[in-house]
């Protein structure tokens, strides 16, 4: 039991670095004009990792509340608006002020599926007390 508690603390430092990598080289592209194929191979592997430690983590959670996945299902859908807005910004076909606006999109959601995550800690972590 204790490889488990150490790769569930793993799994989830990988979660939240991955969306750190991936809105913060958004952000730091946003902010200082960069070109975003600068980023892609950052975007790509953390949206991967993004990916396989999120499905993780659903996984092995245990003593899901009532409204859990209501939440949840709206952060997917969020989530899977970053995924793919992501992977159109490491492509080269689009031009630099769209993905910029595609960015600032990104960095919206972004902040809005932060704050849902922080949510949703709180009702899995109210329902054990």
């Amino acid at each position: 039991m204790l490889w488990m508690a150490v790769l569930s603390v793993v799994m989830r430092s990988v979660h939240i670095l991955s969306v750190v990598t991936l809105l913060g080289g958004v952000l730091f592209a946003v902010t200082t004009a960069a070109p975003m194929q600068r980023f892609a191979p950052w975007l790509r592997w953390s949206s991967v990792l993004l990916v396989l430690s999120g499905v993780f983590n659903l996984v092995t959670k245990q003593n899901i509340p009532p409204r859990y996945h209501l939440w949840f299902g709206i952060k997917m859908l969020l989530a899977l608006h970053i995924l793919a807005v992501s992977i159109l910004l490491s492509r080269s076909s689009i031009g630099e002020e769209r993905k910029t606006r595609l960015a600032k999109g990104v960095l919206a959601t972004g902040v809005v599926v932060v704050v849902l995550s922080a949510y949703l800690r709180f009702l899995a972590n109210w329902m054990l007390i």
